[in-house]
């Protein structure tokens, strides 16, 4: 078992403050004191003490004083890269609403286009009646109401094309259906 170092027996006991300082500090002061004058070895051991301890506190303060400024100098960081994630974030979730937004007006303009009756255009010459139109006149145009005869298959029965009105009449049968030209 280690046994604690030998003092010399014409020392004063230990003040409770040189338990604060590290053991070498106190085994220097106590050798100083030791090699001292008689009449001095107190005096020299409290202005010892009293030094290392000051040294001590100076050091510890300086300690601290860094640990607050790194402290705060990593709360500075922080608070601009979290203010600076919390600006991006924003952003982001402002595009993202901005192109949702986008995206049902697009969507109701699509819905609000499928819906709308449609309003077919035909283009009819100044002179011609339903029964003889063959040939397109873009000049003038009437708009299609929408209201039909309609045959078995759901398809216009009205005036069909005429046999004579295409270059390959072939295609048509007798009861002037135009079935075969318009495959």
């Amino acid at each position: 078992m280690a046994s604690a170092p030998e003092h010399s027996q014409s020392l004063l006991p230990e003040p409770a403050e040189m338990s604060q300082l590290p053991e070498g500090w106190r085994e220097a002061i106590r050798m100083a004191a030791e090699h001292a004058a008689e009449p001095a070895k107190l005096h020299v051991r409290n202005t010892l003490l009293d030094q290392s301890l000051r040294t001590l506190n100076q050091w510890r303060e300086q300690v601290e004083e860094r640990n607050r400024e790194l402290f705060t100098k990593h709360e500075n960081v922080t608070n601009r890269n979290t203010a600076a994630f919390a600006t991006a974030l924003q952003s982001t979730t402002l595009k993202y609403h901005i192109k949702i937004q986008e995206m049902k007006r697009e969507l109701q303009l699509l819905h609000a286009a499928v819906t709308r009756p449609a309003n077919l255009e035909i283009s009819v010459p100044a002179s011609a009646t339903l029964t003889d139109i063959h040939t397109p006149d873009v000049s003038r145009t009437t708009a299609y109401s929408g209201e039909y005869e309609a045959d078995k298959k759901g398809r216009p029965a009205a005036e069909y094309i005429k046999p004579g009105d295409l270059s390959d009449s072939l295609k048509f049968n007798d009861d002037r259906k135009n079935d075969a030209a318009l495959n």
